[in-house]
This record gives C-alpha cells, sequence and structure tokens, in this order.
C-alpha cells in the first residue's frame, strides 16, 4: 500500500514545469528558458534533473513573467505542498564563473553568526556577574 507521500512525490516533476513555460513564451530551448528567468543555465538543468529544488525566488521570477500565480505553476509542476522550506545556505549567483564568490558569501553568513554567539554569551557572562554581585 502506498503512502499518500509516495503518490505526491510520484507526480511531482519539474520538467513539466519548464516544458510548459517554454510553451507559453514561445521559447526553442533551456538557454534561452534561462536567460529570460536570468538565472544560469546550469541552474536550469539542475532543477530539471531534481538536483536543485525550484526555489521560491525562481518561482516569482516565472510568476513575473507569465502572469500565473504561484500556486498554479507548483500545480503545474505536481507540487501540492502546503508549505515550503528552503536551505539558508541555498544561494544562486547569476554568475556561475564564480564558485568563490558564492564560498565568500558562505563564510561571511558564518561569521555572522559566530559573531552573534559571541555577542550573546558576553551578555550572558555580563548579567551572571551582576547577578552574583
Amino acid at each position: 500500500m502506498k503512502t499518500n507521500t509516495q503518490d505526491s512525490q510520484r507526480r511531482y516533476d519539474p520538467n513539466r514545469l519548464m516544458d510548459a513555460l517554454k510553451d507559453m513564451l514561445h521559447l526553442d530551448s533551456d538557454i534561452a528558458l534561462s536567460q529570460v528567468l536570468e538565472v544560469p543555465p546550469l541552474v536550469i538543468s539542475h532543477i530539471r534533473y531534481r538536483g536543485y529544488p525550484v526555489a521560491p525566488s525562481i518561482l516569482i521570477r516565472m510568476h513575473d513573467i507569465t502572469r500565473l500565480s504561484i500556486q498554479d505553476l507548483r500545480d503545474i509542476m505536481g507540487d501540492r505542498r502546503k508549505t515550503v522550506r528552503t536551505s539558508y545556505d541555498m544561494v544562486f549567483l547569476s554568475n556561475p564563473d564564480l564558485p568563490e564568490q558564492r564560498e565568500e558569501q558562505l563564510q561571511a553568513g558564518k561569521n555572522e553568526r559566530a559573531l552573534y554567539l559571541f555577542m550573546a554569551a558576553g551578555l550572558l557572562y555580563v548579567a551572571w556577574y551582576f547577578i552574583l554581585h
């Protein structure tokens, strides 16, 4: 007996969405689609082969271009989830030739989190000091 999750995963197909967009916009290739969506062609390829999820930012671009609602776009690809969660580390760059820039962004985020933890520890220490003295 199959569960509801297995059925929905079997129906989920981002290729349907990419093909529907190409038909709606009268485009010939994924490269033309990537230019219209202003993402690198590699992102379209990764989405087709389910390496990347269809990020909310890409769905918003698709909505701006086609004027279809976000829910309609998600229905085309078979995404029936009520909520969408994305990773904070998922960063799409407009230029895939700059992986060091992505690494710098990820490192800056880690440094910022470390700074906040250090500040919180300092505040806890100060509060502890004033409570005991």
